[in-house]
């Protein structure tokens, strides 16, 4: 019988195979009328959860099919953290890190010229993936 550590081990590799990152863009009654939301969404069989449970529990979190919450996500991205080469969605990664670094400006401290160049900054970065 295989060590604990060895099914963490394959519970990370599994969770790296198989994670996608998202972002997306909604409609949003206040600010500038848009909202982003970060989320990392899991589609794994029944053989698959139970070793990224073994994983996700050493990190101290449980099994969601999706995160959108903010801590979530940053627990998640801090335990990835030397892992990222091996990850196979590295274009999702790499859009939510930009959205985590240059989030939507606040109407509050930004104007309209502001809001125009954070969507012509996130404009670019998409084309470049």
């Amino acid at each position: 019988m295989m060590k604990r550590n060895r099914y963490i081990d394959i519970g990370l590799g599994i969770f790296l195979a198989g994670v996608r990152f998202r972002v997306k863009m909604e409609r949003y009654k206040y600010g500038f009328g848009i909202r982003a939301r970060h989320m990392i969404d899991l589609t794994l069989n029944a053989s698959q959860k139970m070793f990224v449970e073994i994983w996700l529990d050493s990190i101290g979190m449980k099994y969601q099919a999706t995160y959108s919450k903010k801590n979530d996500i940053q627990k998640i991205l801090g335990a990835i953290e030397n892992y990222k080469e091996a990850l196979t969605d590295k274009k999702g990664l790499r859009k939510v890190l930009w959205l985590i670094d240059n989030p939507i400006p606040y109407t509050g401290v930004a104007d309209a010229n502001d809001f125009e160049r954070w969507v012509t900054a996130w404009d670019a970065e998409n084309e470049g993936l």
